[in-house]
């Protein structure tokens, strides 16, 4: 059996090593488009209670959900059609949004699924089901 002290260091260094590698590379904010700013709070505030708790109730998963849904009634329709391969494809433009802003986008979500896995292997693998981190609150600012 695993000594409880060592996997407690263990996730506190990788919880370390999480937020340092996050102030490294995340890029300067930018300004973000709402979409992006729902999803990436819901996501947040998904795993601190997440962390909190080994569930979230549900009240608090409708009020998330329905954030969620609520940006996507927004989204456009797209038409389909077929190619000259059979292949199905979207009759939208190229995406404008700068090299900048999808490096911010994809290291944000990149942090918040990271810190997900880590709550996850704490309390379902490696520790108790109690078992919570201290220092997450620094996803609230990604």
């Amino acid at each position: 059996m695993i000594d409880q002290d060592f996997i407690k260091d263990l996730f506190s260094r990788c919880e370390l090593h999480l937020i340092n590698d996050i102030q490294k590379h995340l890029p300067k904010k930018i300004s973000e488009n709402n979409d992006f700013r729902t999803y990436k709070q819901v996501m947040a505030w998904v795993l601190l209670s997440f962390n909190e708790s080994n569930y979230i109730n549900f009240r608090t998963s409708n009020y998330y959900l329905g954030l969620c849904l609520k940006r996507l009634n927004y989204l456009p329709e797209f038409k389909d059609y077929p190619d000259n391969y059979g292949i199905i494809r979207d009759d939208t433009s190229v995406s404008t949004t700068s090299e900048e802003t999808n490096i911010y986008y994809q290291t944000a979500f990149r942090a918040l699924f990271r810190s997900f896995i880590l709550i996850f292997e704490l309390k379902y693998i490696f520790g108790d089901i109690n078992s919570k981190y201290e220092k997450l609150d620094f996803l609230l600012s990604l």
